[in-house]
C-alpha cells in the first residue's frame, strides 16, 4: 500500500523502531506490536482510502480477521483529502 499520509509514515517509523511490525497486504497494512498485544495503537488495520468506498463492517471484519484475539479495535484511514466516514455508519458498527 501507498503511504500518502506523513503522519502515518512517521507513525509507522517510529513503531518499527520499537518492534513492530508492518504487513502490506494490498489495500491494508496489519500493524502488530507482538510483546504489547494490548496497545491499541500498536496493534491495528491502516486502510487505504479506497476502503471507504465499502461498508465499515467489511473493514471492522478485516480488523478481527488479522488481530483475531483483540479485545480492543483500532482501525486507521490513510487519506488526505479529509474524507470521513459518516456518523450515521459509525454508530450501526459500534
Amino acid at each position: 500500500m501507498q503511504l500518502r499520509s506523513l503522519g502515518y509514515r512517521t507513525e509507522l517509523m517510529l513503531l518499527r523502531l520499537q518492534g513492530s511490525v508492518v504487513v502490506d497486504r494490498g489495500d491494508h497494512l496489519v500493524v502488530r506490536t507482538p510483546p504489547i498485544p494490548g496497545f491499541h495503537w500498536g496493534n491495528y488495520v491502516l486502510a487505504d482510502q479506497k476502503l471507504l468506498d465499502r461498508p465499515l463492517a467489511d473493514l471492522v471484519g478485516v480488523f478481527h480477521a488479522e488481530h483475531p484475539y483483540a479485545h480492543h479495535l483500532s482501525l486507521g484511514v490513510d487519506g488526505v483529502d479529509g474524507r470521513i466516514l459518516g456518523t450515521e455508519e459509525l454508530r450501526r458498527c459500534g
